[in-house]
């Protein structure tokens, strides 16, 4: 059984906290901007279509590769520092909106990915 959120679709920001074993599972977050998932020891994250959201915490998890579909935002902060990530894919420097991105404590090899950005 998974933790399923069925907040209102007014709430703007929202930090979860998953027990262990637990997964998350994608809600009715449609004005959801700010997702606080930080030390949750998440080792998979399926797919959140939040459309809104700009600031994005996934530091001191599990990760191991970044989730793809969150090529799908508008991201302006994204933070996988503290992870078990070894690369970054080359999508994230599509990423147009992207102010801040944070990936101290990895396992990165390498970081050309970035080295493209824009901003």
């Amino acid at each position: 059984m998974g933790l399923i959120c069925n907040l209102s679709s007014t709430i703007p920001n929202i930090k979860i906290k998953v027990e262990k074993n637990k997964n998350i599972k994608n809600s009715k977050l449609e004005k959801l901007k700010f997702l606080d998932l930080r030390k949750n020891r998440i080792h998979y994250l399926p797919e959140l279509n939040f459309k809104n959201l700009r600031h994005l915490d996934l530091a001191s998890n599990y990760l191991t590769e970044v989730p793809s579909w969150i090529k799908y935002n508008n991201l302006e902060f994204l933070n996988l520092g503290v992870n078990n990530l070894k690369s970054i894919p080359e999508w994230i420097s599509e990423l147009t909106n992207l102010k801040v991105i944070k990936l101290h404590k990895n396992e990165l090899n390498n970081v050309d990915s970035i080295s493209t950005c824009s901003n």
